[in-house]
């Protein structure tokens, strides 16, 4: 077998690579140490030597021996899958070397191994650490000359649809440096940017990105800001949440239940009791049936929502009411409620009987829970025990009682068609079964679930998530990594958080080449929304 031109470069200057890393690795390093004592893959050998240029330059950035063999090393293009460059790329970065790291991205980007938004990502993460998206794009048109096909509002777009809670963070804080005007910010893309970082909870970076597109010329909508409003309420923040609300009334946006049912959470959430029950009364008494809004002025110095004059119907607002005091766990409260709302003969909602189903379970009433499953599926209404049991199940399984849980599931399987909800039942069982360390029943129902002998389900791709983490925390990662190649081969879409739980378990295994290889897998597949997820992953042992 002919030898790779690294390895014939490490026979050739045996002296020479022992003069550059001459210095023992320090402990961080010696589990890579190991790894390339035990197998000596060439790209671990590599990245071995790689590093230790870099630790060399870093000392001393003039050092003509290391610097030669960077540029010898760099030369080696057949080196350098993805995973190799990003780490590269990185390693360059950190001592200035910017030419020479913009040389591999523009080495990545030529051979079609990394798609574009990733590709412009290695720009923001390790080319223009610190600077804004202005300084991004000049970097980025440098790289691909007259052929530019992506730019910044491309991008954010893309992190803000794919990113991880810390990706979408890191490209709002570049978004809120500002500039000097040379991107020009399509406002769809910094609109998606604020619904992702809502669905994070950092309504807080939301609103600030608001302001920064007012302070561009650019409108916020008002759904938006409703957005946002959201956020707050979900977050119990009270005060905010009213100076959205404000925003809100101005624009003439239409109030309706939402906005009240959010009101009503926030309030329940963060204590304030007395002013949910206060407002829940304001809406029955104005109440005539419909939709009607009467506009005035919203003053300062008093919550703005007990000013306004919006009449929903009474039915939702007795809903939105008991299902803020059942997340409050205000148990007895809502269950006076619901014995009134039931003496009205109102049309209760699923949802209604299911926060009310979770709020016993959390408070440790798993009994009462169970007996008023029983005697309110048993009447007869719109609602079924089907619609009712998943909420059962949900609460069982967090109670520890997991076969019960799954005698339900199979109870209401004999009658009734499959939904999305029964997959999710399923889910809580598997989930529980490697809470409770049941590996063997875990397995036997998942690969039941594969080939239809036990249940029939439309949507595995939760239940190969479960599975996959149950064996990355259990340590047996080869079977969680044989999931996932069945999962690429199935043509099933594996999120960056699949991959990142078998990377994670290569590494702290030792089987660092393997994680190399699945890193490589992520970006190629398209997983990878931007390079930072490496550094969480291998960084820490290199």
């Amino acid at each position: 077998m002919k030898p790779s031109p690294l390895f014939t470069f490490s026979r050739i200057h045996p002296r020479f690579f022992s003069a550059i890393l001459s210095p023992p690795p320090p402990p961080h390093r010696r589990r890579l140490h190991a790894a390339v004592a035990s197998s000596a893959p060439d790209t671990l050998r590599y990245l071995e030597s790689f590093r230790g240029l870099i630790d060399s330059l870093s000392k001393n950035p003039r050092n003509y021996k290391a610097l030669t063999a960077l540029d010898s090393f760099l030369a080696q293009t057949h080196i350098f899958t993805p995973a190799i460059s990003v780490i590269s790329i990185d390693f360059l970065s950190q001592i200035k070397k910017l030419q020479r790291a913009k040389a591999l991205v523009l080495n990545l980007k030529r051979q079609g191994q990394v798609s574009d938004h990733f590709s412009y990502g290695l720009v923001l993460d390790f080319l223009v650490k610190d600077g804004n998206f202005d300084a991004v794009e000049m970097v980025w048109a440098e790289i691909c000359g007259p052929g530019i096909r992506i730019c910044a509002s491309d991008y954010v777009m893309h992190v803000s649809k794919y990113g991880s809670a810390d990706e979408v963070k890191r490209v709002c804080r570049r978004v809120l440096m500002g500039g000097s005007g040379r991107v020009v910010w399509e406002r769809q893309s910094l609109v998606s940017l604020i619904g992702a970082l809502c669905n994070v909870n950092e309504c807080g970076l939301a609103e600030a990105v608001c302001v920064e597109m007012l302070n561009r010329g650019i409108p916020v909508d008002d759904l938006s800001y409703f957005v946002i409003f959201q956020c707050f309420c979900r977050n119990g923040a009270v005060i905010e949440a009213d100076n959205i609300l404000r925003k809100l009334w101005e624009s003439n946006f239409l109030f309706d239940i939402c906005i009240y049912g959010n009101f009503l959470h926030t309030l329940c959430k963060s204590g304030k009791l007395r002013e949910a029950k206060k407002l829940f009364c304001k809406l029955i008494k104005n109440d005539n049936g419909g939709l009607e809004v009467s506009k005035k002025v919203v003053k300062g110095g008093r919550r703005a929502i007990f000013q306004m004059s919006c009449e929903v119907p009474e039915i939702m607002a007795y809903e939105a009411y008991f299902r803020s005091l059942c997340s409050a766990g205000r148990i007895n409260e809502a269950e006076n409620l619901l014995k009134e709302m039931m003496k009205k003969r109102n049309v209760i909602e699923v949802c209604v009987y299911g926060s009310f189903i979770t709020a016993l379970f959390l408070a440790g009433r798993a009994e009462d829970a169970l007996k008023f499953f029983e005697v309110e599926s048993k009447k007869k209404r719109t609602i079924t025990r089907e619609d009712m049991s998943r909420y059962v199940i949900k609460g069982l399984c967090g109670d520890g009682r997991v076969d019960e849980a799954l005698e339900l599931l199979r109870d209401i399987n004999r009658g009734s068609k499959m939904t999305t909800y029964f997959s999710t039942s399923l889910n809580h069982i598997l989930e529980s079964y490697w809470k409770e360390g049941r590996v063997d029943e875990a397995e036997r129902l998942f690969y039941g679930l594969q080939c239809g002998s036990s249940f029939v389900v439309y949507d595995v791709s939760n239940h190969y998530k479960t599975m996959i983490n149950g064996y990355c925390v259990q340590g047996d990662v080869s079977k969680a990594l044989g999931l996932v190649n069945e999962m690429v081969s199935r043509k099933m879409s594996v999120k960056p958080t699949l991959y990142s739980m078998v990377i994670r378990g290569l590494c702290d295994c030792g089987r660092l080449d393997e994680g190399l290889r699945c890193f490589d897998a992520m970006i190629g597949n398209g997983n990878a929304v931007s390079a930072t997820s490496w550094k969480e992953l291998l960084h820490p042992l290199l």
